[in-house]
């Protein structure tokens, strides 16, 4: 007794613990918080829930909120009678009663293409093995009553609120060996106000089992009603769809028809032998038989009829696709494509298609588009197929074509899915292929160029490019071995005139790894180039021949071609290699009538595997019989701002005049260099772009107009607003240095945008070398050795512009060299004539009569005025100073001014100023030279003009005496004309001398 007692304790307390076990798992409290953590761990559906109560026969869930991808599910209540315990343990679900009342599915918010659209979806159909075989269940299911009755809120149609819809489902009776029916209705009323019609939505769908977890029948009927002001009696229209289940497979319906016509219909099998779908189809449709049921939306304008077979495995890799359709098309993509603007386009094709795995077999294929006239067709020649995997192509006669293609009229603005950001506008194309087998695979070939007429190019709203003419031959080539598309006899042409002549072609070889590879040559008439929009900040305004005193806008050349290749590739490795030159240039005469450099340029980049680009830019400049080179090289990689660079400049020999010539048009349209530039608008990025980084230069040679420099070296540093340079040192090639210190900088939105500013040093300069160089076989000027402590600075349109127009100010001084600038001959040259040769000779037989005297006269001592005057001369022709020192500057008018002129010899003493007035073109020792000296003067100098009667009483604090006589020299630098001072010097001579009333006698005064 004792164990059997302990036993039913046992038993009783077991119970006792199981009954604890269903209270606590029936209690709605413990229920609600596990679904409430059931929700939080649930990753593709968020939501809360207000409490969930599960008992042995019912159900009820309130205040459930669910949300996933935009759509937002709100249930007030749900109401379930099903037996909870068979389902848990007997895998059934056995609903007597489903009852959901005023929930509302909002998908206002969800995205226009939902995410189960998606790959899931694509290989869910590739899997394809039958429509019951899909809706096989895993568990066993009856379903006797169902009530539901909410709102769904639809995405709103352009300018409009959402639209609501409410919607109810009532039926049941849904069990094995029965078949359940189930009835919906759907009404959409629109706001007030709106364009939108009344929508209703009534159906049936009807489902039979034969097992309780297989179906045998399905079938749904939806018929719509529209009704609005415009629809009168409103438009209905009835959709069908069915699937029965058979012992030999599957056999599946779908129509839709209004009350007049069948729109579509599809008849389908799938045999359980074959397992592959097949059928036929057929459409009679147009906008008008679906947009009252668009919510709104706007459809494109169509009309489509047509039909034909279809057969597929069920993986969908063996599809055959054939018949024929008849389409128009007007207000494509719902006014939102660029094809919108081609209005009413007419189809018409007719198709035989295979697919098997990777081969693509084309038994029949034509087709047409047209609208008013001919666009585009299409039509095959032969039957052929291609294995997309290997590139094989495999045809009948390989002897023949196997496709045309002609290119009636197709507008341009079907081109503009593959020229995004580029403003492209034209008539139409025109032209013809041909497709044909070559090599084992598919070639195609332009028959006739193609052409198209007018074009006209724009980026960002920058017109580049306006009627022009483009015509072009085209092939493409596909094989096993790679691809290849070739542009041959490419032109670009305006009215008259060639601008461009180019070919090219680009192709990669089959094989993983393998780069893409380019190759091209391109030849640009340059006048006609510089004349399209994209060049117009380098056109100038000149003489217009059609309309006196009226100007017009023309290009800065009037001749010139380039001429360029390339070639590269894209991959491993990537590299660029290009050469080009400049001939013929000829500028437009308003510039200059100077013959300029011919140009030649290579360039190498290759890319490195730390995505650095190595780069290498020879520049050959060559003009007449001198040639100059400059070389760029270094890498470009990514930093923070943008691109880096570090790099070299180098040069053998740099002409800086060759290339400021060559740069002469380009300046001139920008600067106001030549008459009548226009006010173009500046540039709004510097002409280095957004590059940043540090050059090092080594230039051996430089010549700069008449100064040659040697040995140069420095830092250049680019920003994204300046070029600054620093350390820049040279050596003058007649002895000195040169050393400069500034920067480049720009400032955009300004009228002159460039901005050049630099400290200049130069010591030990002998303008000896300079001077010989300007005037050979004439001794120079001056000599001795100079040095210069000065500042430039300038803006322009372009950095050359800026340079060419910079101010500048200096101090200059000698401390020991020669002046020649005074050399005075007191006798004219043999080669004159008239009086000057009179004099002349007059003033000779005066010197020859006193020769004897001189040589008898004491130390310091003059007979008479002549020889005084000649002594005179002779001292001033060549004067050795001890010191010499001025101010120089250059102002906006380019002239070149001289103040505090200050030298200082043992016997003369020299003071004043002057100016050297610019002249375009002109080497700067030729320009028209104005110096006005005061002269002082003591020793064996003073002697001689105080003897002739020309010196003041009293010296200055030096001990100089003033000079009476005015001294003024002209001509230019490299040589003075001292014609006045020589002037003064026969007068003195012939007044002092007792020989003037035998010139006047002579002169027939």
């Amino acid at each position: 007794m004792r164990f059997v007692r302990a036993g039913l304790f046992t038993l009783a307390a077991a119970a006792g613990v199981l009954a604890m076990a269903v209270a606590v798992a029936f209690n709605s409290a413990v229920q609600t918080e596990w679904a409430r953590r059931a929700l939080a761990r649930n990753r593709l559906v968020s939501g809360a829930v207000g409490r969930v109560a599960i008992g042995f026969g019912t159900t009820q869930i309130e205040d459930l909120r669910l949300e996933r991808d935009g759509a937002a599910l709100t249930l007030p209540r749900l109401e379930a009678d099903l037996p909870a315990v068979a389902e848990a343990f007997g895998h059934q679900l056995l609903v007597h009663r489903l009852v959901a009342k005023g929930w509302t599915l909002d998908l206002s918010r969800t995205p226009p293409a939902p995410a189960y659209l998606g790959s899931g979806s694509l290989a869910a159909a590739a899997m394809f093995q039958g429509v019951f075989e899909e809706l096989r269940l895993p568990a066993d299911l009856a379903l006797d009553g169902v009530d539901l009755e909410g709102e769904i809120i639809l995405p709103p149609a352009p300018g409009q609120p959402p639209l609501r819809m409410r919607v109810s489902l009532t039926g049941g009776g849904l069990a094995a060996g029965q078949e359940g029916r189930f009835a919906f209705t759907a009404r959409a009323a629109p706001s007030p106000g709106s364009p939108l019609v009344a929508l209703a939505f009534d159906g049936l769908a009807t489902a039979a089992m034969d097992t309780p977890r297989t179906f045998t029948r399905l079938a749904l009927r939806v018929t719509a009603a529209a009704s609005g002001p415009e629809l009168g009696a409103g438009v209905k229209l009835a959709a069908d769809l069915g699937a029965v289940r058979q012992s030999g497979g599957e056999s599946y319906t779908a129509t839709l028809a209004t009350d007049r016509k069948q729109l579509a219909a599809v008849i389908a099998n799938f045999p359980t032998a074959t397992r592959r779908l097949n059928g036929t189809w057929q459409v009679d449709l147009s906008d008008d038989d679906l947009s009252p049921f668009a919510l709104g939306r706007v459809l494109p304008v169509f009309a489509a009829a047509g039909g034909g077979r279809f057969d597929t495995d069920a993986a969908g890799q063996d599809v055959h696709l054939s018949g024929s359709l008849n389409a128009v098309l007007d207000r494509l993509a719902g006014g939102r494509s660029p094809l919108t603007e081609l209005g009413s386009l007419r189809l018409a094709a007719d198709f035989d298609l295979t697919r098997r795995r990777s081969l693509l077999r084309v038994d029949h294929l034509a087709a047409a588009l047209s609208r008013t006239g001919p666009i585009l067709e299409v039509k095959s020649l032969q039957a052929f197929a291609l294995d997309v995997g290997s590139g094989e192509l495999q045809v009948a006669d390989a002897t023949h074509d196997l496709l045309g293609l002609t290119v009636d009229a197709l507008p341009l603005s079907w081109l503009q899915p593959w020229t995004s950001g580029l403003g492209l506008a034209g008539e139409p194309l025109h032209g013809d292929f041909v497709a044909s087998a070559r090599h084992g695979g598919l070639s195609l070939n332009t028959s006739a160029p193609l052409r198209v007429n007018r074009i006209s190019l724009a980026v960002g709203g920058r017109t580049l490019c306006q009627d022009a003419a483009l015509a072009l031959g085209v092939t493409a080539d596909y094989t096993p071995q790679g691809w290849q598309v070739e542009v041959a006899h490419g032109n670009l042409s305006d009215p008259g005139r060639s601008l461009l002549d180019f070919d090219g072609k680009v192709g990669r070889l089959a094989g993983a790894g393998q780069p893409i590879k380019w190759a091209g040559h391109v030849v640009a008439n340059l006048p006609a180039v510089l004349a399209q929009p994209a060049f117009a900040s380098l056109a100038i305004l000149a003489p217009d021949p059609a309309a006196p005193g009226q100007t017009r806008l023309v290009p800065a050349l009037t001749d010139g071609i380039f001429s360029g290749e390339f070639t590269g590739s894209l991959g491993a490795p990537t590299a660029v290699q290009a050469k080009g030159s400049l001939t013929n240039l000829v500028a437009n005469p308003a510039i200059t009538a100077a013959a300029l450099p011919a140009v030649s340029a290579e360039l190498r980049a290759d890319l490195g595997a730390d995505a650095k680009v190595t780069f290498r830019v020879p520049l050959i400049i060559t003009r007449e019989d001198r040639r100059s080179d400059l070389t760029l090289a270094g890498t470009v990689g990514l930093g923070l701002r943008g691109l880096k660079v570090e790099g070299e400049v180098a040069s053998s020999r740099l002409v800086f005049d060759d290339f400021r010539l060559l740069g002469a048009p380009f300046a001139a349209a920008g600067s106001g260099g030549a008459p009548g530039v226009g006010n173009l608008a500046p540039a709004i990025r510097p002409a280095w772009g957004a590059a940043a980084g540090r050059f090092k230069l080594a230039l051996k040679k430089v010549e700069f107009g008449q100064f040659v420099l040697t040995d140069g070296t420095g830092l250049l540093e680019v920003s994204s607003g300046s070029i600054g340079f620093s350390e820049v040192a040279a050596h003058f090639a007649d002895g000195g240095s040169f050393a400069l210190t500034g920067a480049l900088d720009f400032a955009p939105g300004e009228p002159l945008p460039y901005g050049l500013a630099a400290d200049i040093a130069a010591t030990d300069f002998d303008p000896a070398g300079l001077l010989r160089r300007a005037s050979p076989g004439q001794p120079p000027t001056i000599e001795g050795k100079f040095g210069l402590q000065g500042r430039l600075a300038g803006r322009g349109l372009t950095p050359a512009a800026a340079l060419a127009g910079a101010q500048i100010s200096g101090q200059v001084a000698s401390k020991g060299g020669v002046l020649r600038a005074l050399s005075t001959e007191i006798s004219p040259p043999a080669a004159s004539s008239g009086k000057a040769a009179v004099i002349g000779a007059l003033l000779g037989d005066v010197a020859s009569a006193v020769s004897d005297v001189l040589s008898r006269r004491k130390s310091g001592g003059f007979s008479n005025a002549a020889q005084a005057v000649m002594e005179a001369a002779k001292d001033l022709s060549t004067v050795s100073y001890d010191q010499l020192s001025f101010t120089a500057s250059r102002d906006a008018t380019l002239d070149t001014t001289f103040k505090d002129i200050a030298l200082i010899s043992p016997e003369l003493r020299l003071r004043g100023g002057g100016k050297v007035s610019a002249r375009t073109g002109v080497p700067f020792l030729d320009q028209p030279l104005e110096l006005e000296l005061t002269l002082g003067a003591r020793g064996h100098l003073g002697e001689a003009l105080k003897y002739a009667g020309v010196l003041e009483t009293n010296p200055d604090d030096l001990g100089y005496t003033p000079c009476l006589l005015p001294l003024k020299v002209a001509g230019t630098l490299d040589k003075p004309d001292t014609s006045e001072l020589q002037a003064n010097f026969l007068k003195l001579a012939y007044d002092r001398s007792g020989a003037a009333d035998l010139v006047k006698e002579l002169l027939g005064k």
